[in-house]
């Protein structure tokens, strides 16, 4: 059971909230905004997503359907609001940092729940997600970050810090339970590897 109850949808409130006075500020021309081709595919995707939601498995769905309509504006706000690198490193960097209490707090209660009741059977921690695997996707996410900033980073002192939040993020990470993250992962470091010898 999730610490927070409902957080989907807390989420999404705060980021339509965001949407709408990012619209507003587009408005009174305080902000601009790029209509690009990708926001195009991304709007016919949305559609067929609040169709199928509609038509196929009725209002239950089309709540869920919203919700991932919701979260998609993220994108929009994403691409108009971090327009250049040093406000990416600034949010990537924010996410890295978000990620450490809630390593902390998932590695806490996996831990207990691991000591109470064995591996056997274990279904994984959600800590204040939906679900391990929402979860295990934002850990995934910033452990990416992570890895990447330690061989990114200059300073050996900030190289070796993100090297522990990236350790912390992984323990983390197993006991969400979600095998698909790990082998996602593997791919993900596998094609950076390749990347970098075809450089």
């Amino acid at each position: 059971r999730p610490a927070l109850e409902h957080s989907d949808v807390i989420l999404a409130a705060t980021v339509f909230a965001t949407f709408l006075s990012f619209i507003v500020k587009v408005l009174l021309g305080k902000r601009v905004y790029y209509l690009e081709q990708y926001d195009m595919l991304l709007g016919l995707f949305l559609v067929f997503v609040l169709i199928s939601g509609v038509f196929v498995k009725g209002i239950e769905s089309f709540g869920a359907s919203l919700v991932i309509l919701l979260f998609a504006m993220g994108y929009v706000l994403a691409s108009s609001l971090i327009p250049n690198r040093r406000l990416a490193d600034c949010v990537i960097k924010a996410l890295i940092v978000s990620a450490i209490p809630v390593s902390v707090h998932t590695t806490v209660l996996g831990a207990i729940a691991v000591a109470n009741g064995g591996l056997r059977g274990f279904g994984g921690v959600s800590a204040t997600f939906g679900s391990p695997s929402a979860l295990a996707l934002y850990l995934l996410v910033a452990a990416v970050f992570a890895l990447y900033y330690v061989r990114a980073l200059h300073h050996p002192g900030a190289r070796v810090g993100c090297f522990f939040i990236f350790a912390l993020i992984f323990v983390a990470l197993f006991f969400t339970a979600r095998t698909w993250a790990f082998i996602a992962g593997m791919f993900g470091v596998l094609a950076y590897c390749v990347g970098q010898l075809r450089r």
